[in-house]
């Protein structure tokens, strides 16, 4: 079963709303995602729609028992918002609570 759009649209949100509090511009993010622009949000979304349809395919215990909208709002979303953010040292890691 592929991820709901209003839990995807969630998950967005939250990587998106946390990835912004860390690096990016809130007003213009804001602007865009009202006029309808935001081709970064609706490329993440589909990305990420695919991707957890497949890892729901291959564990779908882990699915069920751990990685639901909460997870997604909280913990999750530091982890994913780590590839939307632009690192100026070029360091291809970071700690997403940091």
């Amino acid at each position: 079963m592929l991820i709901e759009e209003v839990i995807l649209a969630a998950i967005a949100d939250a990587v998106f709303g946390y990835a912004f509090e860390k690096n990016f511009d809130k007003l213009g993010e804001w602007a865009r995602d009202k006029l309808g622009l935001n081709a970064t949000k609706k490329a993440f979304k589909e990305a990420f729609s695919e991707a957890y349809g497949q890892f729901e395919k291959q564990y779908p215990q882990w699915v069920e028992n751990y990685f639901d909208a909460s997870f997604f709002q909280h913990g999750g979303a530091p982890v994913l918002a780590q590839f939307l953010l632009r690192d100026p040292t070029g360091c291809a890691t970071r700690h997403p609570f940091g």
